[in-house]
């Protein structure tokens, strides 16, 4: 007989109906049973534990979200919070001519150089290298860096190399008078770039004079390569060690091509939808397509219709969905393609009609970073119909239920600056209660000449050591913040060359100083050269403002105009016209004016507009100050497996003007006379917003152009009483930091995230709905004020008055209110970015200067910066300036 048992625990029964019961088996019916009871406590109390610990106990898991692409796998559905980012810099000594949008920089070695505008990396071209036989089997393209270069450091060389029909081509540095060389790796592909690249240490450099660094093909004559950003970082001896182990790939991601001086800026983190694939909304090239939904469209052969999804290589993926049709050729068919878009291998066709699991699986090849996914009717007949329903792309061999993509995204506009050699001193960012800061270490100024600077601030320095000769020494009053640390720091010229810092003026060179004393200014030496003055002839303030505005003066008699500087001390006969910087010729355009009537040179007071690009200076902050940042978005982890892309170079929400181009639709970022263009070479577009919600339902058309991509809707999707803007990638490179922070792993952690998340989104919710007027801002920010400014009421005698402060309302327009004394004409304070006018703005406003109030100017500049233009100094003790100004936008 079966003993009969308790059903939950299995205690032990005594059998009523058995004559063998007639005794009671204490081990059967007491040890037994209580070994029964104790194993069930212990396993309820290690599960009540367990579930104390889920629910009493915060359990974070920590990640560090690397550059580039990746796959992380989450224990559950979680938000990702963000404890750092860290700054970067990237400073290439070439400057800009590496870039290769003219031949005015290298020379060709036994080669003919043509700019090629099909083949490049970065800027707009790229230069061919043909081998013109004056040397049997080689030739090359070379740039004296000699000058570039300190020989007791480290360094990385580097270029990027699309072999054409020679026998291969890379980077070759040449050492003299050792009669020595050192060579990158052997680029031969002739479908893409690859990164060639040399580490140079002090050793190799050893009793060297002269070096050359070449893009270098072997070859004999006709044999050509293709050659572009070309860069020279300076590096740490760490760096060096570690580029010994790195791979071209790893490389050109961990040093890609900069322009002069680059740090992190605008990063972003997104992890794309479990569903990869986008809704047919924005496949492009769709033809005899109608769609009736996100994921459904109707189709009448022939159809086109592509779109390309970023992956990880060496990883299975699988294409879901169904597709229904008489006619068995309609298909999506797929093939994988690596970094730069080429091919990996030969098309698949993926997913069909006849495919009764209504879904494919398929591994990526190692050198696979790219699916690009097609539309397909095959050899099928025009005019049969075909439905395509539920497609989807997800992360592994099993097709997961069908749902439409739902990317998260955290993006920040914010440039972050770092130490470029050490990595040391670097700018941060820092969560506090949802709301992203920046711990700012460095300054930067982009438009020295330009707003804010007055007349006043420009002048030549007198040192006791007598101007250098060929150069003028340039003191620029107001430019940098005090305390400064007075070194490390980049000065960049218009040119995009990196002009060096300098302690002394021991000799006659292009170098800058930063003053350590009360001064608060900038000495630079310029080349006479360039600005075209003799070295007889003193300049004034307007016309050294002229310079950095980019023009040069002239003799309008001289026949050499751009070969020398104005001899003549008396001032007649000067000109000015605009410094070459990439568009047109030296001198190009029309000269500035002359008064009327007298031939006296009218002195210019505005930007040469033929791509002149200013001055800008970085130096490191002696105190850091903490900076709101504007951001957008929270990233959101699925549980599972999550496809994340760490990049640099989103810029969000930027206002975008559409205008007719005559063809059926309305474009922006285009060559179309009077069409507006992205602040930004845009490389792609990722959101279009009409009145600040997402839209989907325009079928774009993107084509390449000067200003990178353009975006079209076509006419019956436009409105022309909707507000649209844009979020976008930049074309132009920057270095990419990791995002370091957690996401929560357990029911505590997550319910307290929420709840924090809930405080502090119904703490914004409740500001907002308690706004009488968009001016009832949730809160003002209180700046750094500098050249001596301070708040009117740091006084005994004088209170209850606002220091000068500055808010944005939900519109866009920016806010400045206060009083402050203390100081004279000069930079008050800087807005962030975010806070900054597109152009710069003068308001009208009122002083008092200790004896009489009178009317002045104070002008907002699109770097940032609030100056006192105009009026008198406001010392005295019950003096003030103020800026209660009307509101301005940032569009």
């Amino acid at each position: 007989m079966t003993n009969p048992v308790t059903p939950n625990i299995g205690l032990n029964k005594i059998d009523r109906t058995s004559p063998s019961t007639t005794y009671f088996d204490l081990e059967k019916y007491i040890d037994q049973n209580a070994d029964a009871v104790d194993q069930f406590a212990g396993e309820s109390g290690e599960a009540i534990g367990a579930l104390e610990k889920r629910l009493d106990t915060e359990e974070h898991r920590e990640v560090v979200l690397q550059p580039g692409l990746q796959i992380v796998n989450a224990e559950r559905s979680a938000p990702f919070k963000l404890s750092g980012i860290k700054g970067r810099t990237l400073v290439n000594l070439l400057g800009r001519d590496g870039k290769f949008e003219t031949l005015q920089s290298p020379n060709g070695n036994g080669a003919t150089l043509m700019l090629d505008k099909t083949n490049f990396t970065s800027g707009s071209s790229s230069v061919k290298v043909t081998s013109n036989g004056n040397y049997s089997n080689f030739a090359s393209i070379g740039i004296l860096i000699s000058p570039l270069i300190d020989k007791t450091k480290y360094y990385l060389m580097a270029l990027d190399v699309k072999n054409g029909d020679s026998e291969e081509g890379k980077l070759y540095l040449e050492l003299q008078p050792n009669q020595a060389s050192l060579e990158g790796n052997s680029i031969t592909s002739t479908h893409k770039f690859e990164t060639s690249f040399i580490r140079v240490s002090p050793n190799e450099m050893n009793g060297v004079t002269t070096m050359y660094l070449h893009g270098y093909l072997v070859g004999t004559i006709g044999k050509f390569a293709y050659f572009d950003s070309f860069r020279i970082y300076e590096i740490s001896a760490a760096e060096y060690t570690a580029l010994g182990s790195m791979t071209p790939e790893q490389v050109d991601a961990t040093y890609p091509y900069v322009d002069s001086v680059r740090p992190v800026r605008n990063p972003y983190a997104i992890r794309y939808g479990e569903n990869l694939l986008p809704p047919f909304y924005e496949w492009s090239n769709l033809s005899n397509v109608t769609i009736n939904g996100p994921y459904t469209i109707r189709t009448v052969a022939p159809i086109t219709g592509t779109v390309t999804i970023p992956v990880m290589p060496n990883t299975p993926y699988t294409l879901s969905g169904e597709i229904t049709s008489t006619d068995i050729s309609f298909r999506i068919s797929y093939i994988e393609r690596d970094s730069q878009g080429l091919n990996v291998g030969v098309a698949q066709y993926g997913l069909n009609v006849e495919n009764p699991q209504k879904y494919v699986t398929f591994t990526t090849n190692e050198k696979t970073r790219y699916i690009h996914l097609y539309l397909n009717s095959g050899g099928g007949v025009d005019g049969v119909t075909a439905k395509f329903d539920n497609i989807m792309l997800n992360i592994g061999s099993t097709p997961h239920p069908f749902n439409t993509r739902e990317n998260s995204m955290l993006a920040l506009e914010v440039d972050l600056y770092a130490d470029p050699v050490t990595g040391e001193n670097a700018d941060e960012v820092l969560d506090k209660d949802g709301q992203y800061f920046k711990i700012k270490k460095w300054s930067e100024i982009f438009k020295i000449g330009i707003d804010p600077l007055s007349v006043e601030d420009y002048a030549l320095s007198t040192p006791s050591d007598g101007f250098p000769i060929g150069y003028k020494r340039i003191r620029v009053r107001g430019l940098i913040e005090k305390p400064v640390v007075l070194a490390p720091g980049s000065l960049v010229k218009y040119d995009g060359s990196i002009v060096p810092y300098g302690q002394r003026w021991s000799d006659a060179r292009e170098q800058y100083v930063v003053s350590n004393n009360s001064g608060n200014y900038v000495l630079i030496n310029a080349k006479n050269s360039d600005t075209g003055w003799g070295d007889n002839y003193t300049p004034t303030a307007e016309e050294i403002k002229a310079y950095f505005l980019g023009w040069k003066m002239f003799d309008v008699n001289d026949g050499n105009t751009w070969l020398t500087p104005y001899k003549r001390t008396d001032g007649l006969n000067k000109r000015w016209a605009k410094i070459y910087c990439g568009v047109g010729t030296n001198g190009s355009g029309p000269s500035f004016g002359t008064v009327a009537g007298s031939g006296i040179a009218l002195v210019p007071t505005v930007i040469n507009d033929m791509g002149y690009t200013p001055y800008q200076l970085v130096y490191q902050l002696a105190t850091p100050t903490v900076e709101p940042i504007v951001s957008e978005g929270m990233l959101m982890f699925n549980e599972g497996d999550n496809q994340i892309e760490v990049g640099t170079g989103i810029v969000l929400r930027e206002n975008a003007k559409f205008t007719s181009n005559g063809n059926g639709s309305y474009t922006y970022n285009s060559n179309v006379l009077g069409a507006e263009k992205a602040r930004f070479i845009v490389k792609d577009f990722l959101e279009l917003y009409e009145n600040n919600k997402p839209i989907y339902e325009a079928v774009r058309t993107i084509r390449t152009i000067s200003n990178g991509t353009t975006l079209d809707i076509p006419s019956e999707k436009f409105n022309p009483s909707s507000a649209y803007s844009t979020t976008y990638f930049m074309l132009d490179k920057s270095p990419i930091a990791p995002f370091t922070g957690s996401y929560a792993a357990n029911e505590k952690s997550v319910l307290q995230e929420l709840s924090d998340a809930v405080q502090q989104n119904a703490t914004a919710v409740s500001v907002l709905m308690n706004k009488k007027t968009d001016r009832d801002t949730p809160g003002w920010i209180t700046p750094t004020l500098i050249n001596g400014w301070i708040p009117y009421a740091d006084s005994t005698h004088y209170y209850g008055y606002t220091t000068a402060q500055y808010m944005k309302d939900s519109q866009g327009f920016v806010y400045l209110r206060g009083l402050i004394k203390k100081g004279s004409p000069s930079t008050i304070f800087y807005l962030p970015i975010g806070y900054r006018p597109k152009q710069s703005i003068t308001f009208v406003t009122i002083c008092y200067d200790g004896a009489t109030e009178q009317v002045t100017r104070i002008r907002i500049s699109s770097d940032g910066s609030v100056s006192y233009v105009v009026g008198p100094a406001v010392p005295a003790e019950a003096s003030w300036l103020s800026l209660n100004l009307p509101p301005f936008t940032i569009d």
